[in-house]
Order: C-alpha cells, then sequence, then structure tokens
C-alpha cells in the first residue's frame, strides 16, 4: 500500500468539510478519536479561547491557486457549520451544515443538495452507524451507503464495513494502531495490511510497512517535533528507495494562543501560506445566547 493509500484511506473515513483538521499530524501517532467520527469540536482543530467563527485562507504556491474555508462555532465549542472554495471557482461554495441533539452529532448536509450523512449511536453513546446519501456508482446510480461499527471491550472500534470495504484494527496500550488490514468486496481476494511500530521518544518517530497478500511492497519511517504549543514543527518522511523529504512549519500566535499565521516548506521550499482569521464571542454575547435559550427552551 502506498503512502497515497494510506493519506487516501484516513481522508475517506473524514467528511469532505474536514479539509483543516487533516494536516500531517493524522499520519503521525494514529489514534482512532478523529478517525472515525467528524472534526465537530473546537478542541478537534486546536482553538482556545470562545472561537465564535474561523477563516482560513491557503495559497498554494506549488498548484498555484488558493483556498478558502469558513468555520462557525457555537458558543458551546461545537461546529454548526462550514463553508470551502477556492478563487479558482468562488461561485461553487461547499456548504455543510451541522445538526445535533443531546451533544451528539445527528445528521449533517451538504449544499450540493444530495450530500448527506445520518448518524446512529447505541445506550453507550457510541457511534454504530452511518448513512451517507449522494453517492453514485459507475453506472450513476444512487448508492446508500451504510457504514458500520463494531467495539470491543475498551471500546476500541476494530471493524468497519460499508458497501465496498472491509477495515479491521489493532491497536496498542496507547490506543494507536499497530495494524490495519482492509480489502474491497469487488476484490476479496486481495488483502491490505499495514503495520505500525511507534519509538516514544522526543521526535515522536514511528516506522510502517505496507503488504498486499502478505508480500512487502513498501517501507516507511517518520520523525518529527513539535512546538511548546503541541503543533508540529518539522516531519521528516523516509521513503524506501526515494529521497528524504523534510517538511517544515512555521507559526505565529494571537493572545489566545491560537494559530494566525502559518507557513510551510516542503525541503525549504515554500509550497503553501496558510492566514487564521478569528472572531471570538464576547461576554456579553455569550450571556444574551444563554438568555435567549432560557425564554425559547
Amino acid at each position: 500500500m502506498t503512502m497515497l493509500r494510506i493519506i487516501l484511506f484516513i481522508i475517506g473515513l473524514l467528511s469532505s468539510s474536514s479539509v483543516f483538521s487533516q494536516e500531517t499530524e493524522s499520519l503521525l501517532y494514529l489514534k482512532q478519536e478523529l478517525l472515525f467520527r467528524e472534526p465537530i469540536l473546537k478542541k478537534d482543530y486546536k482553538l482556545h479561547g470562545l472561537v465564535k467563527s474561523l477563516k482560513i485562507t491557503t495559497n498554494h504556491y506549488e498548484n498555484n491557486f488558493v483556498s478558502y474555508q469558513n468555520l462557525y462555532f457555537s458558543k458551546e465549542g461545537f461546529l454548526t457549520k462550514s463553508e470551502y472554495y477556492t478563487n479558482l471557482d468562488k461561485k461553487h461554495i461547499v456548504v455543510t451544515v451541522y445538526n445535533y441533539q443531546n451533544s451528539k452529532l445527528m445528521y449533517l448536509v451538504e449544499s450540493n443538495g444530495t450530500g448527506k450523512k445520518v448518524f446512529y449511536y447505541d445506550n453507550m453513546n457510541r457511534l454504530i452507524k452511518e448513512i451517507s446519501y449522494g453517492k453514485y456508482n459507475e453506472n450513476k446510480d444512487e448508492v446508500e451507503n451504510i457504514k458500520e461499527f463494531v467495539y470491543n471491550s475498551k471500546n476500541q472500534i476494530i471493524k468497519t464495513t460499508d458497501y465496498d470495504k472491509v477495515s479491521e484494527f489493532i491497536y496498542d496500550t496507547s490506543d494507536r494502531f499497530t495494524q490495519i488490514k482492509y480489502f474491497y468486496v469487488s476484490d476479496p481476494d486481495e488483502i491490505f495490511t499495514d503495520k505500525f511500530n511507534y519509538q516514544d521518544n522526543k521526535n515522536h518517530s514511528y516506522s510502517s510497512v505496507s503488504m498486499k497478500n502478505g508480500v512487502i511492497i513498501s517501507r516507511y519511517r517518520y520523525k518529527s517535533n513539535y512546538d511548546e504549543k503541541n503543533n508540529i514543527t518539522d516531519l521528516e518522511t523516509e521513503t524506501e528507495g526515494m529521497p528524504l523529504k523534510v517538511e517544515k512549519n512555521v507559526y505565529m500566535y494571537d493572545s489566545q494562543d491560537n494559530i494566525s499565521k502559518k507557513e510551510t516548506y516542503h525541503n525549504d521550499k515554500k509550497v503553501s501560506l496558510q492566514i487564521y482569521s478569528i472572531n471570538y464571542y464576547t461576554s456579553d454575547s455569550v450571556e444574551d445566547e444563554n438568555l435567549q435559550e432560557v425564554i425559547f427552551n
């Protein structure tokens, strides 16, 4: 399994609206917390304070375009709405609205009129089923994609199934993946396996091996460093048979310790610039919203 396939596997488990959360960190300590659910909390985006909205403007220098993402949060810190578009087509804005009940995400709806996900939980508040609408097969027929989750006694998700893929997961004592195995329903004889080995040191190093039907097809090694705010500052990726790739991030922070600017370099070449514009709730606005809740509930 190539590195690209690993990344696509992870992104496939996340929603299309979670662009901001799909940073390099998601590939380092592979925990289940964000991999199997929507990034809907303020803390998922490493935000501090009474954040009302966040706008991220990203200049992608390698591909020569600019992307924009707007995130809107309730005063309790739940993501209520997201918007994503680029300068290549400002009229095509992907809008996702999140709907909650008792602090649980029940469903989300995308702006194209067909994209929708519905979530089901058991009596332990564990996500057990996710139904996605608006997906189409090669014949352009709409497919209702039902994804189901199986847990072990430690409340770790050990198996997921959907209409075209079955995946199984093994963890270590720190809830990190040590093995991911999966196959596609259309070709169950081809079994893909990724194994991970972690070095618990200050560099958060780990290595991985990808196999197809038990035969090793690729090896990777990763080493990273973080700043005092736990954001990654540099990442070394060593792929067998390929030159070493070094990614460096330079941050600026605001008075709330939130990122206000991020520059990313690949092998000393600047590849992106992100500007973060944050609006905060004032104490008066929070009190007003609390009063409205008392009146209308």
